[in-house]
């Protein structure tokens, strides 16, 4: 019979078959192809720190100083990672009191570097809109 006529079910198992096959080969190559590619010095998994990362006292969420505005410093467990996230997500309020400049270098400090010349010109442009409408209200 002609393979139009397989059911459809057994279809489907063929098909998930082949994905998963698919996938683990995949899996295997991306695994084994890094391993070849990086250097005879595999004892340190760790990834290489470039700048120095700051330290907050012992116990202490953070932040431990301000850079650009924004603090940072803050301590590398949970707790560290709550207040990191609380202060990253609250930073916007700080920005309508910031001149435009202030704005950009504080968004350097907390975004990539690829997308933060994009996101500082959209977050200044959203700020300007806030302000202006701040400036027509009655409050």
């Amino acid at each position: 019979m002609s393979g139009q006529n397989t059911p459809p079910s057994r279809r489907t198992a063929i098909i998930a078959a082949v994905v998963v096959v698919a996938l683990v080969a995949g899996v295997l190559l991306i695994r084994f192809g890094q391993d070849s590619d990086s250097g005879s010095d595999r004892n340190d998994s760790r990834p290489v720190v470039t700048a120095p990362r700051p330290t907050v006292a012992s116990g202490a969420a953070g932040p431990a100083g301000d850079a650009a505005g924004v603090p940072v410093g803050f301590s590398a467990d949970e707790p560290g990672a709550v207040a990191a996230a609380v202060a990253y997500s609250t930073a916007s309020q700080r920005w309508l009191y910031f001149t435009d400049e202030e704005i950009e270098a504080a968004i350097a400090e907390i975004a990539t570097p690829v997308a933060a010349p994009r996101l500082a010109q959209d977050v200044v442009a959203d700020v300007a809109m806030a302000r202006e409408q701040l400036a027509q209200s009655s409050g």
